[in-house]
């Protein structure tokens, strides 16, 4: 069986590749846009449609915590064509790279057999899945950081007897180029440039040859800061607003349970029936080396430059992340997974490979492929949001006299983003106008007293909306019961009913994650 596995792999790997790649995209593709784009997505279109490149920029400081280059590059996709399933591709066309790039660059840090089973990793995981169906910067982010591994690996690994290879081969370029690229990617980048670093420092005292590298590596950061050093004062100025972006209500967790959080969120969104300790078991065989000589069982770490840096890029962004994030935002967002994903993709990978006999490796890759394909079903089949929905039902219903209240203000995003007309808007509770990007600088303490904007709302409808004009509330009343947040959208619902009396209830349209009804006022 050993053996024919080995023929298999060795003999048809391209085919088996080819195979992956049709399967991971199969699932990216499919049904791509049969549900409407939501908020992040649409806050992602409306800030990239900003002029070129300085307009971006300045929206981002105000509406974001990102770097531009997703940015930049979605400003152009955007103007080839506009449909939902466009914008969608972008992203599933990076997720779709992934694969054949994890098997190149696996095939050269450790060999075929876990290129092979990461490129399958990578085409099945359901958190790959789901952000490359996604209009954001998520699927860019492994990618290039997939290259910043191979690349750091390179210049640690090279021969250091001929001086300047790394010049001519390009090694300390892709190191400049790759970092700078995840840096600009997303700020969480950062956490995997940190890693990579400890990464070099452990070689350095641990391989006498690798000192010699040390001058060439500290001018390659420095060729990074010097790249990236003109975004350090919009990052500096982006992280005062984060916490708002994270919100005031989300749950505080120990650094601990963020941590466990994020590895749930990296291995596949969900534990099978409910315990990690399949994951964990898969990931630690990736990373020990097993000898079974009877009487005895040993479990060692063979010290190793490429294991050593998949595992350091694994942990490392990941651990950054609980100590450097700040407390007061309590959740960390699980985005820092994706920085950390190619290098899961390889322990699990390694831990599938080291499980014998073959037989059962191969029994345990089909127990995570099930546990995967289930895991990733919910995506076709569970709404994100219905404000397209409501849009057009809206759209040919609405007069030039009436007006839009939308609360909570994020929904305006993708109500805005189907919604072409020009009626008063109102975007409870901070705004009264169309919002297509939402302000967060200030946006938690607004929230934190919506309901002192309630009279200063009812005021502006009665000096807006005429006698004939009806007023169209859209809100998610039936949310968070227990958020003293939307309870004050309860009370602005409360206060409109008091003034116009009961409203007209449509609330036909399909559940959603981003779930509104419709009120309208005569």
């Amino acid at each position: 069986m050993e053996q024919l596995w080995h023929d298999l792999v060795h003999r048809h790997s391209r085919l088996l590749l080819a195979a992956i790649f049709l399967i991971g995209a199969a699932f990216r593709l499919y049904r791509l846009d049969t549900f409407s784009i939501w908020r992040d997505e649409a806050q992602t279109v409306f800030l990239a449609r900003h002029a070129f490149p300085t307009g971006i920029v300045r929206a981002l400081l105000r509406a974001d915590v990102s770097p531009p280059l997703y940015y930049f590059i979605l400003h152009f996709w955007d103007q080839a064509l506009r449909s939902d399933w466009w914008l969608r591709l972008l992203s599933v066309l990076f997720g779709m790279a992934a694969i054949p790039l994890l098997y190149w660059v696996g095939e050269r840090l450790f060999d075929r057999h876990v290129a092979l089973l990461a490129a399958l990793v990578g085409a099945l995981s359901p958190h790959h899945i789901v952000v490359s169906r996604t209009v954001r910067m998520y699927t860019v982010l492994p990618l290039t950081s997939l290259l910043a591994l191979y690349f750091t690996y390179r210049f640690a690994t090279q021969p250091t007897g001929e001086e300047g290879r790394f010049l001519r081969d390009g090694t300390w370029w892709g190191i400049v180029l790759s970092f700078t690229l995840v840096l600009y990617t997303h700020n969480v980048g950062a956490f995997l440039v940190l890693s990579a670093n400890a990464f070099m420092v452990g070689e350095m005292v641990w391989r006498k040859e690798t000192r010699k590298l040390l001058w060439p590596w500290i001018a390659s950061q420095l060729c990074v800061f010097l790249l990236y050093s003109p975004w350090v004062p919009a990052l500096v100025q982006q992280l005062r607003s984060q916490g708002a972006v994270m919100g005031p209500w989300l749950p505080r967790q120990s650094r601990l349970s963020n941590m466990l959080r994020l590895f749930n969120e990296l291995t596949g969104l969900a534990w099978p029936g409910g315990r990690p300790w399949l994951w964990v078991v898969v990931c630690l065989l990736g990373v020990l080396t097993i000898k079974i000589r009877v009487p005895l069982v040993a479990f060692y770490f063979r010290l190793q430059p490429a294991l050593n840096l998949i595992l350091l890029g694994f942990a490392g962004p990941i651990l950054f992340a609980a100590v450097i994030t700040s407390s007061a935002i309590g959740m960390i967002p699980s985005y820092v997974t994706l920085v950390a994903f190619p290098a899961v993709c390889y322990l699990i990978a390694r831990g599938v490979q080291s499980v014998r006999p073959r037989p059962v490796s191969l029994l345990l890759l089909a127990g995570l492929i099930i546990v995967w394909v289930q895991t990733v079903s919910v995506t076709y089949v569970r709404r994100t949001s219905n404000l397209r929905e409501i849009a057009s039902y809206v759209s040919p219903r609405i007069d030039e006299e009436d007006a839009i209240v939308i609360a909570p203000d994020y929904l305006a995003s993708s109500f805005n983003y189907y919604f072409e007309g020009r009626q008063a808007q109102v975007a409870f509770p901070s705004t009264y106008d169309r919002v297509e990007d939402i302000i967060w600088v200030g946006w938690a303490e607004s929230w934190r007293n919506a309901a002192q904007a309630i009279e200063p709302t009812l005021q502006h409808l009665a000096g807006t909306v005429p006698a004939e004009g009806r007023i169209w509330f859209i809100a998610p009343l039936e949310a968070y019961p227990d958020d003293p947040y939307f309870s004050q959208i309860r009370e602005l619902k409360t206060a409109l009913d008091a003034v116009y009396g009961s409203p007209q209830v449509i609330d036909t349209f399909p559940p959603a994650v981003e779930y509104a009804a419709v009120y309208v006022y005569r």
